[in-house]
């Protein structure tokens, strides 16, 4: 025969025994969750570090290939070049995105703003 924990009980049936939690109860399972997912966010910061550094490997062995093969050929030289203005490119449509998604939280900004003053506006009585 298992007896049950008295303080086990008390969180099953809540403090009224009515099946809510109690907040000690509330925030150790908080706790546990905020725990748990950090877990997982750590897993997928390792995850992205490997598969860039996988990547990378995979980069430099074909560079390091090209190399031993005879030196800098003029089609390296022109893939270095791409790569340089691809990268470019790339923070280009970085800075691109940035500036859409300040210029969308200002315009929500703004909406909020004049949705308030709309609501002021319209809880004001009328002068006369």
């Amino acid at each position: 025969i298992v007896v049950a924990d008295a303080s086990e009980d008390e969180d099953s049936q809540g403090e009224n025994g009515d099946g809510t939690a109690t907040s000690a109860a509330q925030i150790r399972a908080l706790h546990a969750d905020l725990a748990d997912k950090n877990r997982y966010i750590s897993t997928l910061e390792k995850r992205l570090l490997q598969a860039r550094r996988s990547s990378h490997s995979r980069v430099s062995r074909t560079f390091s290939s090209d190399a031993f093969k005879g030196g800098l050929a003029a089609g390296d030289v022109g893939m270095e070049t791409q790569l340089k203005e691809k990268d470019a490119e790339i923070a280009d449509l970085r800075a691109r995105l940035d500036d859409k998604d300040r210029m969308v939280a200002a315009l929500r900004s703004a909406a909020r703003k004049r949705d308030m003053a709309d609501l002021a506006i319209g809880t004001t009585p009328p002068e006369g």
